[in-house]
């Protein structure tokens, strides 16, 4: 009798945990989008989360690191996430910089692709639906990224960025970061992070990082995002440290791209199908589309 109550016990027991790990799974978003913000209540913060919460694709979530605002950042916040629930604040009581505050998000993210908007841009209605559409359909790809639009005072006023080849990664930042979707199991399994000695240039180490574990770049025809232009913030000494940043990126990228085998046009095409448009615009180069070791 007691084997009968305890068996019965431990069935149950079992019951419930495998529901709650069900109804983890069933809630879980596809999207979670990262946002890191500080002291920008009035200048932007408001116009990027009514342009995620205008978004055809609804799957998501986005966690917004408020990296110790003083402004009224933790009140919109706060009015954000009562008015929908998937605008989820993580308030910081110290300011840690927009590096660890993007990584402090990616780590409280649950969905299976990341993707990444500053406080100040704005998203394209159709960005995530164009964005999940084309991970979903092709699993050779790893990250997408947008064409994009660039604003400065006014966001109804803006001129198109110029787009650059994959291949130009080796001198620059080519990918750029906002708008950018990626699949977090590739991060996970090759444990890939923001590199805190690369100030004013995370986001390129970050790129490169993915590179050389063999990551696949596609670069969505459509200006999905619009990025907020505002030159006067960068300084003489912003541009020092990057430039220092970007040199050691660089000095290692090219040390491990010497090291590899160019793949062939008709090997890149066969994986990627979606690589014959980039291969026509020359958002890809000719000869290689990824990289294998």
């Amino acid at each position: 009798m007691k084997k009968a109550y305890f068996y019965g016990g431990l069935s149950l027991l079992l019951l419930v945990v495998w529901s709650i790990q069900l109804y983890v799974v069933w809630n879980r978003p596809v999207v979670s989008v990262i946002m890191a913000t500080h002291n920008r209540a009035e200048s932007g913060l408001i116009r990027a989360l009514d342009s995620l919460l205008a978004q055809t694709y609804t799957d998501f979530e986005v966690i917004v690191v408020n990296d110790a605002s003083s402004d009224t950042t933790a009140e919109v916040l706060s009015k954000y996430h009562q008015k929908d629930s998937r605008i989820k604040p993580l308030n910081l009581a110290q300011n840690v910089g927009v590096i660890r505050a993007r990584a402090l998000g990616m780590a409280q993210s649950r969905g299976r692709y990341i993707a990444i908007l500053d406080d100040d841009d704005m998203a394209e209605p159709l960005w995530l639906e164009r964005s999940v559409a084309y991970l979903d359909t092709y699993p050779s790809i790893t990250v997408v990224y947008p064409l994009r639009r660039l604003f400065a005072s006014d966001p109804n006023h803006v001129w198109n960025e110029a787009a650059y080849p994959i291949s130009g990664m080796w001198k620059n930042n080519t990918v750029g970061n906002v708008g950018c979707v990626y699949r977090k199991e590739f991060q996970l399994q090759h444990h890939i992070r923001y590199n805190l000695s690369y100030p004013r240039a995370e986001d390129y180490g970050f790129w490169v990082d993915f590179l050389k574990a063999g990551a696949t770049f596609f670069c969505i025809p459509e200006r999905l995002v619009r990025i907020h232009h505002h030159p006067q913030d960068y300084d003489e000494s912003y541009r020092q440290e990057q430039q220092k940043a970007l040199y050691r990126i660089r000095s290692g990228f090219l040390a491990f791209k010497h090291a590899l085998t160019p793949r062939t046009r008709e090997e890149c095409l066969r994986d990627n199908p979606l690589a014959e448009w980039n291969l026509k615009t020359g958002m890809l180069p000719s000869h290689e589309v990824k990289c294998q070791p």
